[in-house]
């Protein structure tokens, strides 16, 4: 549901207060049910292409590779996502 259907239902033209409204919403539905962003660690391991997530994770942000470089010992470059993967047959 756009932010203007939620207007046009309640009846306002005051942007900014239903935008607040429904944000003051999303942040208590968050508080209410448990929802929330986490960070998870998985260890990679050469030729292996899938790994268990834990349960209950809803939507993959982005994926990480950490690197340690001498100049910068924390480093991580994002891992751009793939949309239409085409498996390749070895000859």
């Amino acid at each position: 549901m756009t932010l203007q259907e939620i207007m046009e239902r309640v009846g306002s033209r005051k942007v900014g207060l239903v935008r607040l409204y429904a944000e003051d919403a999303l942040q208590e539905i968050q508080e209410y049910t448990g929802a929330f962003s986490t960070f998870i660690s998985v260890n990679v391991t050469s030729g292996q292409r899938r790994y268990p997530l834990p349960d209950g994770i809803i939507k993959v942000e982005g994926v990480y590779k950490r690197f340690t470089t001498s100049t910068d010992p924390d480093s991580y470059v994002r891992i751009p996502r793939i949309r239409d993967i085409q498996v390749l047959e070895s000859t």
